[in-house]
């Protein structure tokens, strides 16, 4: 897929906003890296919260916000999230994403999730996701690994998409998306 040598966003609201998801998910993981992908006009930016194992990245969390771009536009590069951080904080009020040149190998990037056949299995409060995201929840009747559930709801509270509004767990396959109105988590 070709590249874009800078995108634009749709406000300025949307690149403080995605200077700020890079900037929690770089304080899970200050070496970490960020995959973007724009296809149709929209922006994916896909984050890694917890690695998975094995050759399938089993357990891999990842985060997902997407922005409008506009303007004709493909991209999917794998960047490291301290250079996004760092356009998307000095480009003060624009609207301008330069593309980091410098691409990094991150294992997690080359597993995509479904972009469709989701089915809504439950809704959980917000105050549900911040138990058990805390441990403070022992078990979960919706998500059957407590473990997984504790890394899906632990990664949104990090990633600041817990607000006021209930979450919703989607399956498709082997994957689960906990998704709110300000982004969605993902892992399989």
């Amino acid at each position: 897929m070709s590249t874009a040598a800078a995108l634009e966003l749709t406000d300025a609201e949307s690149l403080a906003d995605l200077g700020t998801y890079v900037t929690r998910a770089k304080a899970a993981d200050p070496a970490g890296a960020v995959r973007l992908v724009v296809a149709g006009g929209v922006l994916a930016a896909y984050v890694c919260m917890a690695r998975g194992h094995g050759l399938s990245g089993e357990g891999t969390v990842l985060g997902l916000r997407t922005y409008a771009v506009r303007g004709p536009a493909t991209l999917d590069a794998t960047v490291a999230l301290a250079a996004v951080s760092d356009r998307t904080h000095r480009r003060g009020n624009g609207t301008s994403l330069p593309v980091p040149p410098v691409t990094v190998s991150a294992p997690w990037a080359g597993v995509a999730p479904p972009r469709a056949g989701w089915a809504v299995v439950a809704r959980l409060s917000p105050e549900l996701v911040h138990a058990v995201a805390l441990g403070g929840a022992e078990t979960v009747t919706v998500v059957p690994e407590v473990a997984v559930a504790r890394a899906l709801c632990r990664a949104a509270v990090d990633l600041g998409f817990v607000g006021r509004d209930p979450l919703t767990v989607h399956r498709s396959g082997r994957w689960q998306r906990l998704t709110s109105p300000l982004g969605h988590v993902l892992t399989r």
